[in-house]
């Protein structure tokens, strides 16, 4: 009966945290990390990373940085967190074609959520 399928579907006021165990902000800004592992373009690149960031490691090497590591471990498709600090940071473990990253992030608190700081190490 459809009744019982209804009772089956996730409530739509759940937080979203709920589905990957990260806080919304650090979700949005995995996301987009997620996505640089497939396509590192300029804008791309602008959308993810601060201001802040990006005078501290210039557009153009955090290009080539993600540009190396798909050549390595392509495309990362999944994510699950390992450790979450706060509501804007969190260590990452991040699934890739080719391997595991683990991604340690900070996320600026107010909308869009860009980064302030993130270190990518290869998964043990």
């Amino acid at each position: 009966p459809p009744s019982s399928a209804a009772a089956a579907t996730p409530d739509p006021s759940a937080a979203p945290a709920a589905a990957s165990g990260l806080p919304p902000a650090v979700e949005e800004a995995i996301g987009r990390v997620q996505g640089l592992t497939a396509d590192a373009g300029d804008a791309a690149i602008q959308a993810a990373f601060s201001p802040t960031f990006l005078a501290a490691v210039p557009p153009d090497k955090v290009k080539s940085l993600f540009t190396q590591l798909h050549g390595v471990i392509g495309a990362c498709k999944d994510h699950k967190p390992v450790t979450v600090k706060d509501d804007t940071k969190a260590i990452v473990r991040l699934q890739c074609e080719h391997g595991g990253l683990n991604a340690t992030i900070v996320v600026n608190p107010a909308p869009p959520h860009l980064i302030d700081g993130l270190l990518l190490k290869p998964a043990e």
